[in-house]
């Protein structure tokens, strides 16, 4: 199999025109910023709003809310490598 990816890569006609690598490769990097984009404009709002259990003062100014945005994976990490 790995001749074979490397016969197709080195093949010059797989590095010009229309369905080129290069030509897919900036395809590709479209469609991922069109879908973070799109991502980005649901994730975000929605991180702002308030929970409906939240205790305090109900003054919610976002500060308290802010962390909701991280998947909690992301947030032990960066607990993880502060040491706390």
């Amino acid at each position: 199999m790995i001749p074979g990816v490397l016969e197709w890569l080195s093949d010059p006609a797989h590095w010009s025109g229309p369905d080129g690598v290069p030509a897919r490769t900036v395809e590709h990097l479209w469609y991922s910023a069109v879908s973070l984009l799109i991502a980005s404009v649901v994730a975000i709002p929605a991180a702002g709003v308030p929970d409906e259990q939240a205790r305090g003062d109900g003054d919610h100014r976002g500060d308290q809310q802010g962390h909701r945005g991280v998947p909690e994976v992301l947030d032990r990490a960066s607990r993880h490598a502060v040491g706390a």
